[in-house]
């Protein structure tokens, strides 16, 4: 595996592991937030609160991954560009029009 190709493996698992404990408890925190009020009227016990949330948390996190490939490549991408790693490694490319690429073709299939 060539040393780039590992640092943007790096970049991307702690990219995941990151913004995936930061939405456990950001998705915890506004439920218990939401339930909190039936919580306490109905004088449910503290342990029995955790065990809900220890076994609702596959959920929240089946929940999450749909949003995940877009959001640990942003981030990914951004720590990238932010420490300028990824200028000594990638070359910028010229982007044509695509005006051009359709004048292009037309003229290809006129002749």
């Amino acid at each position: 595996m060539k040393l780039i190709d590992r640092y943007i493996v790096k970049q991307f698992l702690l990219a995941t592991l990151v913004s995936l404990a930061a939405f456990i408890v950001l998705f915890i925190a506004i439920d218990m937030m939401e339930k909190l009020d039936k919580f306490i009227d109905r004088k449910v016990p503290f342990m029995m609160v955790v065990d809900y949330y220890v076994n609702f948390t596959p959920q929240m996190i089946s929940l999450v991954m749909t949003i995940f490939p877009s959001l640990r490549k942003m981030i990914t991408l951004s720590r990238s560009e932010h420490s300028n790693a990824s200028s000594s490694f990638f070359k910028p490319i010229p982007i044509k029009p695509s005006f051009l690429f359709t004048y292009n073709l037309v003229l290809a299939m006129a002749d």
